[in-house]
C-alpha cells in the first residue's frame, strides 16, 4: 500500500482522483443524470460535504483493489459516506459510556450510541464483503494484482501450511473498513469546513482564484505537481486543519510502564490523550491562533513548512497511516474544485457565523447546500 499513495506519491492514483473529481464537476455542470446525483446537485446548489465522496472513496478502492465504480453506481459511495458520518457521531474517541458500561447497547440502543454505530459499520461490512467475495472468485496465488489478492493468498498459505490462520476474512472486511472510514468522513470534513471558513471569509477566495489562475491556468488541471508552486492553496489546507482538527484529542494511548511526562508521574495503564487544541492554539507558537491566516506559512512567497507545528495526523508510531493519502488527495479535489467553481451561500449573503461543530469519533459540522457558479469552461 506505500506503492499506493501511503507513504509514496503515485501518479496512477492522481489520475483517478482528477478523473472522479472531473466527473463531479460534471454532475454540477451539465446536470444529474439520476435521482442519486439528484440528492447531491440540485441547479446551483451542491450538498457538502458529499459533493467530495466520490474523488476519496473511488481512490481508496484503487489503493486497497486496484479498481473502482463506475458513475452509475456512485449511489453506493455515497451510501458509505452517510453510514460512516452516521457512525462517527454516535460515539466518541473515549468509546462514551459504551465502553465503560457495554451492557447499556441492550437497554438503551438508541440513547447509547449503539444502533448508529452498529448501523454505521455495517454499511462498510455488506460493501467489503460483496467485494471480497468477488474478488476471491478471480484470485491467483501467482500473480497478486492489489492488496486484498496479497492478504488472501497469505491467508490461503498459512491455512495450507498450518491448518489454521491469523488472517481472515472477517479480519480483511475489518481492516478494508478501517482504511474506508477516514477517506468516507475526514478528509470531506476538512474540505467542507474549509468551504464554509470561505464564505465567513470571503477575501480568501479571491486570492485562491488568483494563486490557481497564476499558477495552473484554466486550460488544464491541476496536479500535485503545482503544489509546491500554490502556497496559499496549501496554507489554506493546512491553516485549517491547524484551526479546527477533526480529532481533538487524538487517539487514546495507554501507558505500558510508569512514566513521567511533562514533570507529571504516569502509573502503568493509564490513559493518555494528546490535546491538539492546546497545541494548535497555543499563542507562544502561533502568535494570534485564533485567527484563520494562511500566510503563517509563507516565507518570501514559498510554503515553509517548518513554519507547522500542527500535528493533525498525530506524530511517532502512530502517525496515521494515510497522511501522503489524505494531503495529496485535498488538494487534488480542492484545487479542481476551485478552478471550476465560485461558491456563495445559497442566498448569496455573506456567512455571518460558522456553523455549530457536532463533536463524536471525529468532529463533524451539519450538511448544508451550498451555491456554486461555474467560473469558465475547464480542461478536457
Amino acid at each position: 500500500m506505500r506503492d499506493y499513495g501511503f507513504g509514496r506519491r503515485d501518479e496512477s492514483l492522481e489520475s483517478i482522483i482528477t478523473a472522479e473529481m472531473k466527473e463531479m464537476v460534471d454532475i454540477r455542470i451539465n446536470g444529474p443524470k439520476n435521482s442519486a446525483e439528484q440528492e447531491i446537485v440540485n441547479g446551483e446548489l451542491v450538498y457538502m460535504p458529499h459533493f467530495f465522496d466520490v474523488p476519496f472513496l473511488n481512490g481508496i478502492l484503487y489503493v486497497l483493489a486496484q479498481c473502482t465504480l463506475p458513475r452509475s453506481e456512485y449511489h453506493r459511495l455515497w451510501t458509505i459516506s452517510k453510514g460512516g458520518i452516521k457512525f462517527q457521531r454516535n460515539s466518541d474517541d473515549m468509546g462514551r459510556a459504551l465502553s465503560l458500561t457495554p451492557w447499556l447497547k441492550d437497554l438503551f440502543p438508541k440513547w447509547s450510541g449503539f444502533k448508529g454505530l452498529r448501523e454505521g459499520n455495517q454499511v462498510f461490512i455488506d460493501f467489503y464483503r460483496d467485494l471480497v467475495q468477488e474478488i476471491m472468485l478471480t484470485q491467483d496465488d501467482a500473480h497478486d494484482r492489489h492488496f486484498l489478492d496479497m492478504y488472501i493468498r497469505k491467508m490461503k498459505q498459512e491455512m495450507q501450511e498450518n491448518g489454521r490462520s491469523t488472517f481472515s476474512v472477517d479480519q480483511l472486511l475489518l481492516v478494508c473498513t478501517d482504511y474506508t472510514f477516514p477517506t468516507a468522513t475526514a478528509v470531506q470534513m476538512t474540505l467542507t469546513m474549509l468551504v464554509e471558513r470561505i464564505l465567513y471569509q470571503p477575501g480568501l477566495q479571491e486570492r485562491i482564484h488568483e494563486e490557481i489562475d497564476r499558477v495552473v491556468g484554466r486550460d488544464r488541471l491541476p496536479t500535485i505537481d503545482d503544489r509546491n508552486n500554490m502556497p496559499f492553496l496549501e496554507g489554506c489546507l493546512r491553516e485549517m486543519m491547524r484551526i479546527e482538527p477533526i480529532v481533538p484529542l487524538g487517539l487514546p494511548h495507554r501507558a505500558l510502564k510508569n512514566v513521567q511526562i511533562g514533570g507529571y508521574d504516569v502509573p502503568e495503564n493509564t490513559m493518555i490523550c494528546i490535546n491538539y487544541i492546546h497545541l494548535h492554539m497555543d499563542k507562544d507558537i502561533w502568535g494570534d491562533p485564533e485567527n484563520f491566516r494562511p500566510d503563517r506559512y509563507i516565507v518570501d512567497g514559498k510554503l515553509c513548512v517548518a513554519k507547522d507545528k500542527s500535528l493533525p495526523f498525530g506524530a511517532g508510531k502512530r502517525l496515521c497511516a494515510g497522511e501522503t493519502y489524505a494531503r495529496n488527495s485535498m488538494f487534488l479535489v480542492f484545487a479542481t474544485f476551485m478552478q471550476a467553481f465560485r461558491v456563495s451561500t445559497v442566498d448569496g449573503k455573506p456567512l455571518k457565523k460558522l456553523a455549530p461543530r457536532i463533536q463524536g469519533i471525529i468532529t463533524t459540522l451539519p450538511e448544508f447546500w451550498i451555491r456554486v457558479t461555474p467560473r469558465n469552461e475547464i480542461a478536457n
